[in-house]
């Protein structure tokens, strides 16, 4: 406690009743430097610094050597034997482990199949290089656009013309 003599009385983020306060905020770090100021921290060990923020003093710092006295486990039990997890869970759940499952099934739509056929028709090894084309739209109607570029290619001729150093 000697180390801290020298610091004035701060007003701390955390509620002064509570002696281990919960977590109660986790902040992103996009937001972080909304929060705490500009100013130096002040250090209270080699590994533990006061930060100044808008919400008072923050203690921040490693805490090695210090262990946890209780643990929480959470749980969510969406069935019953033999009874189907709501539809909205189950597609959270697969929503959740996009990628990181060994084999994701899913029905695929027309579109879908018609580009992975288009992938498989085209996919060709050169060297050791792989090379497939790009995916097209069928059906595609763009408009006719060669009287605004007509124009506008007047309008520059117009423009340099008038100009001498362009």
């Amino acid at each position: 406690m000697g180390v801290t003599t020298h610091i004035p009385k701060l007003q701390f983020a955390d509620p002064k009743e509570q002696e281990d306060p919960p977590i109660e905020v986790l902040i992103g770090s996009e937001h972080y430097w909304k929060f705490v100021r500009d100013s130096p921290p002040l250090r209270i060990s080699p590994s533990i610094v006061l930060l100044p923020s808008n919400l008072g003093w923050i203690l921040s710092g490693n805490r090695s050597g210090i262990s946890a006295n209780w643990a929480a486990v959470n749980l969510i039990q969406a069935g019953n034997a033999g009874l189907l997890p709501d539809p909205e869970i189950k597609r959270l759940w697969e929503l959740e482990t996009i990628g990181i499952t060994p084999h994701q099934s899913r029905e695929l739509n027309s579109k879908d199949s018609d580009v992975l056929r288009d992938f498989h028709d085209f996919f060709r090894t050169e060297g050791n290089r792989r090379v497939v084309s790009l995916p097209k739209k069928a059906n595609v109607y763009l408009p006719n656009n060669r009287q605004n570029a007509a124009y506008r290619f007047k309008s520059l001729v117009n423009k340099l013309s008038k100009n001498a150093q362009l």
